[in-house]
């Protein structure tokens, strides 16, 4: 027997399928359920037996389709049936429970008579309502279905039905441009666990709801989009407009490329990203679903052949994100959704072994701070969620920040670190004072600055009396280690934070930044940044070790004068004077910070 003859017979089945069409347009319901009942039962019996015995992927499709049309035409047939049944009852013709139909002079009829029983009747009553709030529901759904690889199942529509609104069921056209607004929450969990260099393309920038946050976080960031709707930078620069999977970035790579692409063409869009713009990082937000994949020469290569190397799941689902120009009924969000994060190998290549899926939930971040812009880095969730919430709670008084719960515990801290002989951990910290990781974090990084504890033994130990400090008496700012009665410099890094100082004066032409950063044993390190546009940019990775902060920033600036004043001595074409302006005032503002931070009385290091 060939191993596929359960669909073999291919052509019967499209012959019932006209039969049942043909029996619904006479107005025989009865006799059209019965039919495509029938077909919906072997074609997926059809398509299961295809798929164990690992049959083409055109007979598996086939026998999909089939089920679909079934699936399609019984569903028609138990709205009629609904209808039928509620205007019944609203006659007074239907009989109700225990009561007996075969009364003489009775014309009342059962649930039985009709062929649907209550829990059917109950289905049947949502998928109507569906199909009447939104016309070819059913024909959405199941195509849908059909497009996103999955079988065109009676549970599916089921559930579907449940909620009736939503991504799902919004057909192409009704899609239109794909712009879904990314939810303000899904940003503040981005920005929190990546850092992306100091310019980001935004290429699908819809209304700037990944823009803005990004230009919050301190990022420059460049816009384009299929459709103009007058989208500016918050330097007043125009989105461009332009169909992304027909742009290149011209010469060299492009930037780190953070945003929402449209689902409808999200194979193809991520294909043309990593082939042609081949970013150093990307970050995406999908739906789930793209993690399984299916037979798509572009799917197999985004997730196969250059895989992410991570993907935050939002355990808790976002927000609905409704289509632009939305006017129905709100509803809570169906879709589970992730960052998905590219980074790109130094052989070219994209993806580890395998990709590391992590687990987050939104809510928890309500208080965490967005990382500096800089080379591309991560932090582990562990070290910025607060604790588990409940988003329906009403709160009667207002959250406290960062600095406020630093100032509670830090007491606490000190009392039990003084009088702690042995060495121990953020965790330790955590658990004896019963705080957020973000917040003993923070402890642990300010008593390390101020000189009160020392690393040890892979943790933290108070420092004795070799520190000079009294634990219960607060420490006098030294001016960033200048002197007593010196200037204020910039704050300083934290244990997980670094530094980013903008060197002004150049922002309209060009832009550069410095940023230093803490090491494990407490020394410092310093990386730069800069472009000039048309002409030159570049970066480095974080380099030293240097032991004081003020001379890690005197460093840093020096260095960036540097780089800065070679090109105001380039004498090539490709310099012009603009650039050369540009780099001219960058230096003038450093000898200014020089100056007012007291770092110009030693010699450049």
């Amino acid at each position: 027997m060939n191993a596929l003859s359960p669909i073999v017979k291919h052509s019967e089945l499209v012959a019932s399928i006209e039969r049942a069409r043909a029996l619904l347009d006479d107005g025989d319901v009865e006799a059209a359920l019965l039919l495509a009942s029938g077909v919906y039962e072997q074609a997926k019996a059809a398509g299961g037996y295809a798929k164990k015995v690992k049959a083409s992927r055109e007979l598996v499709d086939k026998a999909r389709r089939m089920q679909a049309e079934a699936l399609k035409i019984e569903s028609i047939c138990y709205v009629a049936m609904a209808d039928a049944v509620d205007a019944a009852q609203a006659k007074g013709e239907l009989a109700s429970r225990g009561q007996r139909p075969d009364v003489q002079g009775s014309d009342k009829f059962t649930l039985e008579e009709v062929g649907v029983d209550r829990r059917r009747l109950h289905e049947a009553r949502s998928i109507r309502n569906a199909e009447r709030a939104e016309p070819g529901f059913i024909e959405r759904v199941v195509e849908a279905r059909l497009d996103e690889g999955l079988e065109p199942s009676r549970a599916g529509l089921k559930k579907a039905a449940g909620h009736a609104i939503g991504t799902k069921t919004a057909t192409k056209g009704e899609r239109g441009d794909d712009l879904y607004e990314t939810p303000a929450e899904a940003m503040t969990v981005l920005l929190a666990l990546e850092s992306f260099s100091a310019t980001v393309l935004e290429p699908s920038v819809g209304k700037g709801a990944i823009l803005r946050p990004l230009e919050a976080a301190g990022y420059e960031v460049m816009i384009s989009d299929l459709v103009d709707r007058g989208i500016v930078t918050q330097h007043g620069e125009l989105q461009q407009v332009g169909d992304f999977l027909t742009m290149s970035p011209g010469e060299g790579e492009g930037a780190d490329i953070v945003t929402n692409p449209p689902y409808g063409i999200a194979n193809a869009y991520i294909a043309h990203a990593l082939k042609v713009f081949r970013p150093r990082k990307m970050a995406l937000l999908l739906n789930l679903n793209f993690l399984a994949g299916f037979d798509d020469p572009d799917r197999i290569f985004v997730m196969d052949e250059n895989p992410p190397s991570r993907v935050y799941v939002f355990t808790r689902r976002l927000p609905m994100m409704h289509r632009d120009g939305w006017e129905g009924k709100k509803a809570s969000s169906q879709m589970n959704t992730g960052w998905f994060i590219w980074e790109r190998n130094e052989d070219g290549s994209y993806g580890d072994s395998e990709t590391r899926l992590i687990r987050v939930d939104w809510a928890r971040f309500a208080d965490a701070p967005a990382l500096f812009p800089g080379p591309g880095g991560n932090v582990s969730p562990a070290l910025v969620m607060g604790p588990c919430v409940d988003v329906e709670f009403a709160r009667d008084t207002p959250r406290r920040t960062l600095e406020e719960r630093i100032d509670a515990a830090l007491n606490n801290a000190i009392d039990w670190i003084s009088t702690t002989p042995d060495a121990f951990d953020e965790g330790a910290l955590r658990r004896r004072l019963g705080i957020r990781p973000s917040t003993a974090a923070a402890v642990i990084e300010r008593l390390q600055r101020e000189g009160r504890i020392v690393t040890a033994d892979g943790g933290y130990m108070w420092a004795g009396e070799s520190s000079g400090v009294d634990p219960r008496v607060e420490p006098e700012d030294d001016g960033g280690e200048v002197g007593g009665d010196g200037p204020q410099l910039p704050p300083k890094p934290g244990r997980t934070a670094p530094i980013s100082i903008d060197i002004g004066g150049m922002r309209t032409r060009g832009h550069a930044r410095i940023c230093i950063s803490l090491n494990g044993d407490g020394s410092h390190a310093i990386s730069m940044e800069y472009e000039l546009k048309g002409f030159a940019g570049g970066s480095s990775p974080p380099s030293g070790s240097i032991t004081r902060y003020v001379d890690a920033l005197r460093l840093a600036l020096h260095e960036m004068r540097r780089k800065l004043s070679g090109i105001i001595d380039d004498k090539s074409s490709l310099c012009t004077d603009r650039h050369r302006a540009a780099a001219r005032d960058g230096v003038k503002w450093i000898d200014g910070k020089l100056k007012e931070w007291r770092l110009d009385g030693e010699s450049a290091p």
